[in-house]
């Protein structure tokens, strides 16, 4: 499997693994995006990474392709590795650090922190308001 992307729906990948063959869910996490249920068997990656709208980190469960097919919000990165190994067994995970950005991602990265802040914001006031009328 390839490295991941730099982003993946907002997040910038901070750390990564990729699972082993035999890596499979361990019963013990059920995870649901709406009414339905994620089927975790095809998860085949994990992603730790910076939300940039906001800065909190995040865990992604990822297909073999790098979709991210749920995400959760921890801490710190020690959490975020605890949440995983309690939802797959198999090999141990094998996370490692993104490589450093180049400049052209750098600068991708931070368009896109941008953008997402701006509408973060804009989502913010618009809350203010309907709470307000």
């Amino acid at each position: 499997m390839s490295e991941p992307p730099v982003l993946i729906d907002g997040v910038q990948v901070v750390r990564f693994c990729t699972f082993a063959p035999d890596m499979r869910p361990t019963g013990r996490r059920t995870i649901f995006v709406g009414d339905e249920q994620i089927d975790l068997t095809q998860v085949r990656a994990l992603v730790i990474g910076e939300n940039l709208a906001n800065g909190d980190l995040v865990l992604m469960h990822c297909t073999s392709s790098w979709k991210a097919l749920a995400c959760f919000g921890f801490q710190d990165i020690g959490a975020a590795e605890a949440s995983a190994s309690a939802a797959y067994f198999g090999a141990p995970f094998r996370w490692e650090q993104y490589r450093p950005l180049h400049p052209a991602e750098t600068a991708e990265v931070e368009r896109t922190r941008a953008e997402m802040q701006a509408w973060e914001s804009e989502c913010e006031k618009q809350s203010r308001r309907d709470d307000e009328a």
